[in-house]
Order: structure tokens, then sequence, then C-alpha cells
């Protein structure tokens, strides 16, 4: 492994352990793969064939064969990569090969930033990052009310026995929540607005949400 392999993967290392990791990638993919109807087996086993037939093609099969997890050939493409990388993680593991597993998590972390929009694609010039930066951190400050309003109704509308998934909390409060952003003046766009609770639900970096989830959910 490489200096500046083990540069870019120390801050996953710093912040959790390499099973807890894996384990929370795969919550996040298969939170996704839930929202398009797709059982995380299948999407899995369909990767592991592409693998086993032609490894340097089989992001491209797996984007081709699963057209219903994003209208973007290029976003199916990141989700796809990130599943492979995924799965190199765990067998890198179960080998003992962690400096390997540990990059091939920080390659899936990336490539699912890319499919949810958190990361910039390599492709955008500087004057375009600089403006979708500022953009975005605007965005972010008016949509702010909306974030804490979500972990306000995942502990108001918690059923007996807690929640049992992202896919439960997201069904719970996406109508009255999109109705709360438009009258708090935030600017959230109805189509997408379900995969944007589901990047909020699963971004370990939102502290207030996090708490609110509880153990059972939390990234």
């Amino acid at each position: 492994m490489s200096n500046s392999q083990q540069t870019i993967f120390r801050p996953i290392r710093e912040e959790r352990s390499l099973p807890e990791c894996i384990q929370s990638l795969t919550r996040r993919i298969e939170s996704y793969l839930e929202m398009a109807d797709i059982p995380l087996s299948t999407y899995r086993g369909a990767a592991l064939e592409a693998l086993a037939r032609d490894s340097a093609y089989a992001d491209d099969e797996l984007e081709e064969r699963f057209p219903e997890v994003a209208k973007e050939s290029l976003r199916r493409t990141y989700l796809a990569r990130a599943c492979i990388q995924l799965i190199g993680a765990e067998e890198a593991m179960s080998f003992g090969a962690t400096d390997s597993a540990w990059y091939r998590c920080y390659v899936a972390n990336h490539d699912m930033g890319l499919y949810e929009g958190s990361y910039r694609d390599p492709s955008f010039d500087s004057s375009r990052v600089d403006d979708a930066r500022k953009g975005g951190e605007n965005r972010g400050r008016t949509n702010d009310p909306t974030r804490d309003k979500l972990a306000e109704m995942i502990e108001e509308l918690r059923p007996e026995g807690d929640w049992v998934s992202v896919l439960q909390i997201i069904k719970a409060v996406e109508k009255p929540l999109y109705k709360f952003n438009r009258a708090s003046g935030g600017i959230l766009v109805e189509d997408s607005f379900r995969q944007t609770l589901n990047r909020w639900l699963t971004d370990h970096r939102n502290t207030k949400i996090q708490a609110a989830l509880g153990p059972s959910l939390r990234q």
C-alpha cells in the first residue's frame, strides 16, 4: 500500500472500525436500493455474477441491468462501483488484508458521495465547482430548519418497538416534512425529496438526526 493510499483512508480509520465501516456502507447502499424496490441480495448477486464474467466491465453490466436505481446512467454507475468496492472490501477483510479493505471502503464511500451528489466529479472545471460550492452552502443554510424538523419528527412519530428501517422513517415523514420545507422557505425539489431524506438519514455527520435515530439505525 502506497503512502498516498494510507493518507487517503486514514480519516475513515480514525472514526470507526473496519467492520463498522463496511456495515455502514452496506446500509447506505441498501437504503437506496429499497427505494427502487430492489433487494440488496439481488443487486449483490448480480454484481458477483458480473465480476465473475468480466471484472473490468462489471460496473457497466450492473448499471444497465438496474435502470430503476437512478435516471442518469452515470449515477447508476457510481452505485454499481460502490457495491463492487464493498464486495472487494469484505473479501479483503476476510483474508486479513486490512489495508486493502480500508482503501476499498474509501473508494466505495467516494462513489456513494458521487451518486448522492455530495462530491464533485473530476470532469467539472474549477469555476463550476466554486459556483456549486457557494450554491450548496446557501442551500444548506436554507434547509437547516427542515433538517431540525426531521430530527423532531423522528422522535414524535417513533412507533412502538422503534423504527426498523430508514425507509420506514422516510415514508412516515415525507409528505408533512416536504410541506414544512416549502412553508419555511426551503428550496428542496419534490421529485428528489425522498433521496435527500435518505442522504440526511444515512450521513453520520448529521449529529442531531443520528441522535434521534437511536443505536439500531445510527450510522
